[in-house]
């Protein structure tokens, strides 16, 4: 038999008896894998990804880059919306923390507002219900909060979410600036 194996449908080790392909991926990632019973090239497996011949991994980096937020507002209810799917965390993880900040502004091009590099406005998105600690759930399910804090004229709220440390007095990674460093971690959520 000879195997053939692609990450995120692009070939990364072809046809070969060599039925394995080790990687170390940084990020989610899906594997394919067709097989064919000889040299003959009319007896191969299937070119379409299925349930059969690809998986998909995911990836824990650690530093809260591995979240994918979505927030969603909905302006008659004023209910904002955060969602990011449920993940698998190592045992030194238990649900996550959500975040929110504050940026203001005069609304003048003249005098722009200093931007929250450091996050000195971040806290707990709530009290109660509280937003740390929030469960976890099943892989691939959704884990939601929602808040109707509305923002003062002239500002904005941005939310972040990270891991919830086991360890008391744990701080959350909250992802990677632009720049690829750190962002600040988290307050200690209480």
């Amino acid at each position: 038999s000879q195997f053939r194996f692609f990450k995120d449908n692009v070939l990364v080790q072809d046809w070969s008896s060599v039925p394995s392909y080790t990687d170390n991926p940084t990020a989610d990632v899906t594997y394919r894998v067709q097989v064919r019973c000889s040299i003959d090239t009319t007896c191969t497996s299937s070119a379409t990804a299925t349930g059969s011949n690809s998986s998909t991994k995911q990836v824990f980096t650690g530093d809260g880059t591995d979240i994918n937020l979505t927030v969603t507002h909905d302006r008659v209810s004023g209910t904002t919306t955060l969602s990011w799917p449920s993940r698998i965390q190592p045992p030194s993880l238990s649900g996550y923390d959500v975040f929110r900040g504050a940026q203001s502004d005069d609304g003048l091009s003249t005098t722009p507002g200093a931007p929250d590099v450091n996050l000195t406005s971040l806290q707990p998105l709530s009290v109660s219900p509280s937003s740390c600690n929030v469960p976890n759930g099943a892989p691939g399910t959704n884990v939601t909060q929602t808040t109707t804090l509305a923002p003062a004229a002239n500002a904005m709220i941005y939310y972040l979410v990270g891991h919830n440390p086991v360890v008391a007095g744990g701080q959350a990674a909250l992802g990677r600036r632009g720049d690829g460093t750190l962002e600040p971690l988290a307050a200690v959520c209480p």
